[in-house]
């Protein structure tokens, strides 16, 4: 199942501080903006509220889960390259953990780095995760490592073809090879990405580390013996609106385990 809760993936070559930082606008009213998105399965489910200002500006993400499990909010802050800057998480009210987001000066995610609370404390100022993003071109992740305190290195690679993601390989520790992922897509590009490409990569990006503006059709994970790993693959059938925004999704696990249902609601003004 794609989760979008990893708190896991993101100063650049120049950075900003928070006194730099800006509430992005949408250049143009003709947009359609994601307001909430659902999912089901046979084991429960959750719902995802994207709140905004009148100005359209993303402020924040609420989560709820069908079993009465941890609620959570989210709140952004964006930087004068109109991206994510920093995200903080609050359980039930509480604040959490962050996550700061750095780029390079073309805008390219190069770091991503989570904090959490300090032990019988709680000052955010422990550092629980750091990735770090290398590119082969502006448009093509080569590489990203992910590093913990106390845990093991691991490194993910990225093989690309006709500008699409096709493979990704995982490392762990580095040098161990533990899995690949090919991915497949469907042939028309995600229209809610292409107006909201900061929700791109904070929240659907963070499956595979990185934004992809089409929708994947089928996911396989392969292990080291080259057999598939059938409960953590999957493949999807999308349903687009008139306006080519997908609407739902149905993803299948390939061991017919779970099917997980995703449903995507949107505010529009034309």
């Amino acid at each position: 199942m794609k989760t979008l809760l990893l708190l896991c993936l993101l100063l650049a070559f120049v950075s900003c501080d928070s006194k730099e930082d800006v509430k992005p606008v949408f250049l143009n009213n003709d947009v359609c903006r994601m307001v909430t998105f659902d999912v089901r399965n046979n084991g429960g489910g959750r719902f995802q509220e994207f709140l905004y200002d009148e100005n359209g500006t993303l402020l924040g993400m609420e989560t709820s889960f069908t079993d009465g499990g941890v609620y959570i909010k989210e709140s952004f802050e964006f930087n004068s390259q109109n991206k994510i800057s920093r995200r903080t998480y609050y359980v039930y009210d509480k604040l959490d953990s962050y996550t700061t987001y750095e780029y390079n000066a073309i805008g390219l995610l190069t770091r991503v780095t989570t904090f959490g609370k300090e032990e019988g404390s709680n000052r955010l100022t422990k550092e629980l995760q750091t990735k770090t993003y290398e590119y082969s071109s502006p448009t093509e992740l080569r590489s990203v490592t992910i590093t913990e305190p106390a845990a093991t290195t691991e490194v993910w690679l990225y093989e690309y073809s006709n500008g699409l993601m096709h493979t990704a390989r995982h490392y762990r520790p580095a040098g161990t090879f533990v899995e690949s992922i090919s991915l497949e897509y469907d042939s028309r590009n995600r229209a809610f990405i292409e107006a909201l490409p900061f929700i791109n990569d904070v929240v659907f990006g963070e499956s595979l580390g990185y934004p992809y503006y089409r929708n994947i059709t089928k996911l396989t994970k392969t292990r080291p013996d080259g057999s598939v790993s059938k409960q953590n693959s999957y493949t999807s059938i999308f349903e687009y609106n008139s306006d080519g925004y997908t609407t739902r999704e149905t993803s299948t696990r390939l061991d017919k385990s779970t099917t997980d249902t995703f449903s995507y609601s949107y505010n529009c003004e034309n």
